[in-house]
């Protein structure tokens, strides 16, 4: 006990020798002078820091608003492309598609791909472009109202076969054909479920072309080589060409 007092007495002078020592201090002018110099360098540190931080945020503030316009103007081309495709069919908008899947199309759609046919179904959206078929999945989350799930595609390239049917318990159903996939749309549209399937055929035919006719052209171009090896043998054993011994040895590899 006798210990502690001892130590309390003691750090209490310390403290109260401290408190002379700053009271005569600050009697000080040299003291006083220097404390306003500190006190004025900090404010316009202060002042600096807060400039860049208010610029920074002005400049993300622009960039934030010119993508904003962007994005509501690229909105609005691909509602008036759904709404095109859809017949222009503004009651059914909502309930088919509504702002949020709107939303994630834009992000999916690449700058030269447009809308041109669009399927609904039980549980989202089939949208058919000139590249692909998109599905939009979405999944309620209460009476009449849905939320965002997830965005599939199918690239004509690897759809087999793309037929509709009716079943049962589904109405009238989808079913698309990838190698080592098949997956079925339930509940289509009467009206639009042939149109659909018919501009999907029309697409893959037109991309199977396509791929014929690219292939096409190298096979000429090696018929033509033949030829023109077949011409020049002509022109040896006529005599009209002297061909030296890298031709015949060329003419044994080939």
């Amino acid at each position: 006990m006798a210990l502690k007092m001892i130590r309390e007495f003691v750090s209490g002078a310390r403290e109260e020798l401290k408190k002379g020592k700053m009271a005569k201090r600050k009697l000080n002018p040299r003291w006083k002078a220097r404390e306003t110099v500190k006190a004025l360098r900090n404010n316009l540190k202060k002042k600096k820091v807060e400039s860049k931080k208010t610029a920074a945020v002005k400049k993300s503030l622009k960039g934030k608003k010119k993508s904003k316009k962007k994005n509501m103007l690229e909105r609005e081309e691909v509602k008036s492309q759904v709404l095109k495709a859809w017949n222009n069919k503004e009651d059914d908008y909502e309930s088919m598609m509504g702002d949020d899947l709107l939303v994630e199309l834009t992000k999916t759609l690449d700058l030269d791909e447009k809308v041109e046919k669009i399927m609904p179904t039980l549980n989202g959206p089939l949208i058919g472009t000139h590249k692909r078929i998109l599905f939009i999945h979405r999944a309620p989350t209460g009476f009449s109202k849905w939320k965002f799930k997830e965005i599939k595609e199918f690239i004509y390239d690897y759809i087999t076969c793309i037929e509709y049917k009716k079943k049962r318990w589904h109405g009238r159903v989808i079913k698309v054909d990838i190698p080592g996939d098949e997956t079925e749309f339930d509940d289509c549209h009467k009206e639009y479920i042939q149109d659909f399937c018919d501009y999907v055929n029309a697409r893959m035919r037109a991309v199977k072309k396509h791929q014929s006719n690219r292939k096409a052209p190298l096979q000429s171009s090696s018929n033509d080589n033949y030829s023109k090896l077949e011409r020049l043998v002509r022109f040896k054993d006529k005599g009209i060409l002297k061909l030296t011994n890298n031709f015949s040895k060329r003419r044994k590899k080939s």
